[in-house]
């Protein structure tokens, strides 16, 4: 078999974190063993290179070496010296007193495909398993796992999430392996050494480094310190929660983060599958069966969980392979979920099925309800595109003609890199995500290229003008798409195929700048553009909205002192001090505000963001509607003094329960309630330990649940603990109210404020805490949220996330337990 060293090399080259192999350094020859072994070179092959290489410079220069010199790498590095290219003149050079030419930096791959990410992870477990002891074979783990960080930092085949969250999950992991070995390690000095490994990072990725694409070393210390916190914490927790039986202390290579993408996800796969294996090892029956059921269960939970998250591998104190997941959010307000509304209507089906199995209602019932919620959620998805469509057309009568789009782009493009992020009132420099090459803006970039418009240094009016065009026009289409419309006419919508969920997609010629080119549109040739593009429009309508809301506010702003109210947008002073209602670097101007509170253009944007809204709020009025008459049609069921449809007993019937019952699934609380993630999972929450045993005590407290249940939730008989978790689930699928209800008849008419306080609840009445309520104002139980949202013509989303009470108990546990 001939072999390809050329070929070798590259992957060396690749491997290496400087991209240039150096044969002179042990770590490199180490890589370039694994590297041989995956080409199939038997162990004496390798050995015979390797003393080759190490006699390099005799007569006899290594295959390896010779490629390298062929590379044009130095005679000092290979030994030997080419007949041509830059290694040719490394001597002549040095006699003529020049200076050895620089060699070029290994270009950093921005992301893999997925067949080059299973073969890197198909490679990775096979340089793993050649070695036989468990903890040699998780050093090497280790090893494969410090690349994929390196790789992170700087940028390159990036995990799924913002660069903010992907900061915070690598550093949750890294921060737990320093603490493990140096306990005293403040958070100052991880964020400064961290931060340090990301600076050196760009020097090989500088336009596209993590450090870069985060867009300032204020908010890498920022998620560098969610990540201290988070990995302090996940110490603390897999030491002192007795239900992860934790070896106290770890030792080496013990424990070890991981972030849970493609290759982490699979090599945590692939350790505790050899831990199940060592199983067989044991010669005590029992043992054997308790080591087996161990690693089982730590399998199957690790099955249902999709590539994201972070996850722990730590040495249990029978000497098994231990994981903890991690699900982690930087705060309680975060969404648990986000599905659009199709996806949803599939959980609803599943829901009906865990009736049936349960015996909750008549079979005929359940499928009734299961029919009434399908009918409803394909024509809410239709609203919603009607009301997208419309949000859209809206935005693009700005743009009626060359000058109201100058305008446009003139004033509200430096708002680009101040639009509200994490937060509605806290803004992030999105104009830089597109120029720093962040997923998800790719669009974006390539319009910025047929301007004519380098990317890098494109300023936030170009950007601007780049998003108006796809807003305008449509996004262009694939090669193989623009084939399919070779002829066609201007504006003749042509079918090119169907997209991930099956559905089909349309393109036409449009005139661009005086030329035909081949854009996506609908079947009724509406333009089609990413939901990212979308997004930045809707995110500045919704900054608009917020500021000018907040200027008609009733009551004065914090600090706002003896100045008049309301807000005089012509006074500068006023509107200087009004600024500080909304964080941003470098704060709003005054220019800025006054155009978003005062200008034609700013109206529009409003309207149209005001137009999406409205109809994202009619299809979740539709569905709750739909699902409560659904219920009343069926005997013994009505509506109670609160307008909720329940029996006599107050509990709610089969449509309603299918819908609580899927959200329920959704939030992963069943899942908790269970005990399923019992001793392998929980959630971080700012770095903060929140705990399954959290969820069941916070449902149970707050739901009014009978002592009955809640006294055996935690109890040591697995008959009481089993019987008392069914029949809180039982509970809330009965008792949690769902609610949308809009001010009026009108198809615009918006879900009231009340009606959405009602959404996830119980009937149970609180005092509302809130800023700006009244004295004496009463509220419903809030466990739940859930919103409908858009970001553009086809492209919807249900969001589901903690109710206020709920996010009060958890906080509360969170403070109690996280030291």
């Amino acid at each position: 078999m001939k072999t390809n060293f050329k070929k070798i090399l590259n992957e060396l080259s690749y491997r290496v974190s400087t991209g240039i192999p150096d044969l002179t350094n042990e770590q490199h020859l180490i890589k370039l063993w694994d590297i041989l072994k995956e080409h199939n070179w038997s162990v004496d092959a390798r050995v015979e290179l390797l003393k080759r290489i190490d006699e390099q410079g005799k007569e006899r220069p290594c295959p390896i070496c010779e490629s390298m010199c062929k590379h044009g790498e130095t005679s000092k590095k290979t030994g030997c010296t080419p007949s041509s290219g830059q290694a040719s003149q490394v001597d002549k050079e040095k006699e003529t007193g020049q200076e050895e030419p620089k060699k070029k930096k290994k270009k950093v791959k921005k992301k893999r495909s997925k067949k080059e990410r299973q073969q890197r992870v198909e490679e990775d477990i096979a340089s793993i398993n050649e070695i036989e002891d468990d903890k040699e074979a998780h050093k090497k783990m280790r090893e494969k796992q410090a690349e994929r960080r390196d790789e992170i930092y700087k940028g390159a085949d990036f995990p799924a999430g913002n660069e903010g969250s992907v900061t915070g999950e690598n550093g949750g992991g890294i921060a737990l392996e320093e603490l493990s070995k140096n306990p005293d390690m403040t958070e100052d000095q991880f964020v400064d050494q961290e931060l340090k490994k990301m600076k050196e990072a760009c020097k090989e990725n500088p336009k596209g480094c993590l450090l870069k694409k985060l867009g300032s070393e204020e908010k890498a210390k920022e998620w560098l310190s969610i990540g201290y916190r988070t990995g302090k914490n996940e110490k603390r927790e897999i030491e002192e929660n007795p239900k992860y039986n934790a070896k106290v202390p770890q030792e080496e290579p013990y424990p070890s983060g991981h972030i849970m993408d493609y290759q982490g996800k699979e090599l945590v796969r692939n350790a505790i599958e050899r831990g199940l294996k060592a199983c067989d090892k044991l010669k005590n029956p029992k043992q054997r069966k308790e080591c087996a059921n161990h690693h089982n269960k730590q399998l199957r939970y690790l099955k249902e969980r999709k590539e994201t998250d972070t996850g722990v591998i730590y040495e249990t104190k029978d000497g098994y392979i231990g994981f903890k997941h991690t699900s982690n959010k930087s705060s309680l307000d975060d969404p648990h979920y986000n599905k659009s509304i199709m996806s949803k209507l599939a959980s609803m089906k599943i829901s009906a099925e865990g009736q049936k199995e349960r015996n909750d209602f008549p079979n005929e019932q359940i499928d009734k309800a299961s029919n009434d919620i399908g009918k409803t959620s394909i024509e809410a998805a239709k609203m919603v595109r009607k009301t997208d469509k419309a949000a859209s057309q809206s935005m693009n009568k700005l743009g009626k003609d060359s000058e109201s789009r100058k305008s446009l782009r003139k004033n509200s493009s430096s708002l680009l890199s101040k639009l509200p992020g994490r937060s509605s009132t806290k803004g992030d420099d999105y104009a830089n995500k597109v120029r720093s090459g962040a997923d998800g803006y790719g669009e974006i970039r390539n319009e910025l290229e047929r301007l004519g418009i380098d990317v890098e240094s494109s300023s936030d009016e170009q950007i601007m003008q780049a998003i108006q065009n796809i807003m305008r026009h449509g996004t262009p289409v694939s090669s193989d798409a623009e084939k399919k419309l070779s002829g066609k006419k201007e504006g003749e919508v042509v079918e090119i195929g169907v997209d991930k969920n099956g559905q089909k997609k349309f393109a036409q010629m449009v005139m661009v700048d005086g030329k035909l080119e081949p854009r996506a549109c609908d079947e009724d040739g509406n333009p089609i553009h990413g939901n990212n593009t979308g997004k930045l429009i809707y995110k500045m309508s919704e900054m608009i909205n917020t500021m000018r809301a907040k200027a008609k506010a009733k009551t004065k702003p914090k600090g706002w002192g003896d100045r008049e109210w309301p807000l005089n947008p012509n006074n500068e002073d006023d509107l200087k001090e009004f600024a500080k209602q909304y964080e941003s670097d470098p704060p709003l101007s005054v220019e800025e505000l006054k155009w978003m509170l005062t200008s034609e253009e700013a109206d529009e944007l409003e309207k149209a963001n005001d137009i999406r809204k409205r109809g994202m709020d009619a299809a979740h009025a539709k569905i709750v509607t739909d699902v409560q008459n659904s219920d009343k049609e069926i005997d013994g069921f009505d509506e109670d003094e609160n307008g909720n449809v329940v029996d006599e007993n107050g509990d709610n019937g089969p449509a309603t329960q299918q819908y609580v019952d899927s959200f329920m699934e959704d939030m992963h609380w069943n899942s908790y309630i269970d005990g399923e993630s019992d001793g392998v999972g929980d959630m971080s929450i700012d770095g903060q330990n929140v705990i399954p045993e959290d969820f069941r005590s916070c449902l149970g407290k707050l739901s009014g649940a009978d002592e009955s249940i809640t006294k055996d939730l935690e109890s040591k008989d697995p008959k009481k603990q089993k019987a008392a978790r069914e029949a809180l689930k039982a509970h809330l699928r009965k008792k949690i109210r769902i609610s949308g209800k809009r001010s009026s008849d009108d198809e615009t008419a918006a879900v009231t404020g009340k009606s959405k306080d009602a959404h996830i609840s119980f009937d149970t009445m609180v005092p509302d805490t809130r800023r700006g309520a009244k004295e004496g104002d009463m509220k419903p139980i809030s466990v739940g949220e859930q919103t409908y949202r858009s970001k553009g013509v086809g492209a919807n989303s249900v969001m589901g996330g903690l109710g206020l009470e709920m996010k009060e108990c958890l906080g509360g546990k969170m403070k109690k337990r996280n030291k």
